[in-house]
C-alpha cells in the first residue's frame, strides 16, 4: 500500500495458516491459495492478500469467509461495510464444519455483535445477500 499505515488484520489472519498451509506439490488448490495468501501479507502486499482471500470466501472458503467479514468489519483500506460483514460472517457460520464448533461461534458473536449497530433494513439486506449467495467456480 502507498499509505505506509499499519495493515494489523491481513497479517493476522494470514499467519494463523502459516502451520497448516502446505508447500510444494501438494500446495495445488485452496491450501495453496492461502499459501500464497501469506507470502502475500508477508511481503506487505495487503491488496493482493485482500483479492486472494475474497478468492476463496467467493469459493466457500469458510476461513476465507470469515477473514474477509474482519476485513469488511474493520474497514482494511475501505470504510467499513457492516452489511458485507454481517453476510460474510454468516456464510462463515453456515460453512463451518462441526469439527470447527468455535469457529463457527465466533463467527456468530462477530455478526451479532456488528447486528447491534446496525439499522433492521440492514441486517435484512445481509441476511438477504446470504441466503442468495452461492459459490463461484
Amino acid at each position: 500500500m502507498t499509505s505506509g499505515r499499519c495493515k494489523p488484520i491481513l497479517p493476522t489472519l494470514a499467519a494463523c495458516f502459516i502451520v497448516v498451509a502446505p508447500c510444494g506439490p501438494a500446495a495445488a488448490g485452496p491450501q495453496g491459495d492461502w499459501v500464497q495468501v501469506i507470502a502475500a501479507a508477508a511481503r506487505g502486499d495487503h491488496a493482493q492478500a485482500q483479492r486472494l482471500i475474497r478468492s476463496l470466501a467467493e469459493r466457500g472458503d469458510a476461513d476465507a469467509q470469515y477473514d474477509l467479514g474482519t476485513i469488511y468489519q474493520a474497514g482494511e483500506d475501505l470504510p467499513p461495510d457492516f452489511v458485507q460483514a454481517y453476510k460474510w460472517y454468516q456464510l462463515a457460520a453456515s460453512r463451518f464444519a462441526a469439527s470447527e464448533e468455535s469457529m463457527r461461534d465466533r463467527a456468530i458473536k462477530n455478526r451479532d455483535r456488528i447486528a447491534a449497530v446496525m439499522t433492521p433494513a440492514q441486517i435484512a439486506e445481509a441476511q438477504r445477500l446470504a441466503r442468495v449467495w452461492k459459490p463461484t467456480g
